[in-house]
């Protein structure tokens, strides 16, 4: 059984989600097929310490729904920093380090603007968790818990969590999805800590 981290949602600092996700939920209807699916993925990371000679491997993980035209919609958790509105440019060893002030939030892009994820990767470790009807509803249901999620104010700590990590584990929770992750994803620091939103 997971962890469970308990956050009060501050409706105030609702964040929204990229049009690029938003316009698909609000089409007039879509289609149904059994090639609509919804990923989970991995994607390595390697932190060089040079203070300790030494490299960490982990992954990060994302959520990937794809629609019944075979385009991909990316659902991943970012570290975020209050103070410049912007994701921080500090290096991964850096991040390794657990700076503080640093909040977790979620983001929702369109594969075609795939640049704008540091880690999307087509060939990534993937699982398939749902295919079919039941994909495009739990497609609506990541953009609205995604929002509720970056009300929050999650704390973001790479190594222990709350992470982007701890981000998949709980859009999956929260919409009833199986959470599961590639099996050879190893380690993935905040996989096991899911997150309470009140």
């Amino acid at each position: 059984m997971p962890q469970h981290f308990f956050v009060e949602k501050e409706s105030s600092m609702v964040a929204p989600l990229p049009a690029s996700c938003s316009s698909l939920s609000s089409s007039s209807s879509l289609s149904m097929s059994e090639t609509e699916r919804i990923d989970v993925r991995a994607s390595k990371i390697t932190i060089s310490l040079s203070r300790m000679f030494e490299t960490v491997i982990g992954y990060h993980l994302y959520i990937v729904y794809a629609d019944n035209e075979g385009q991909e919609f990316i659902f991943e958790g970012l570290p975020f920093d209050p103070k410049t509105g912007k994701v921080p440019l500090f290096s991964p060893s850096t991040l390794f380090l657990n700076p503080s002030g640093l909040l977790t939030r979620g983001q929702c892009i369109a594969s075609q603007w795939k640049r704008e994820s540091s880690f999307y990767v087509p060939s990534a470790l993937s699982v398939t968790v749902i295919a079919g009807a039941k994909a495009s509803e739990k497609y609506r249901c990541l953009q609205e818990q995604t929002c509720a999620f970056n009300s929050a104010n999650i704390p973001y700590y790479m190594t222990t969590g709350p992470n982007s990590n701890s981000y998949v584990r709980t859009m999956l929770e929260r919409c009833r999805i199986p959470a599961i992750k590639p099996i050879s994803a190893i380690p993935a620091p905040g996989w096991d800590l899911s997150i309470e939103l009140h």
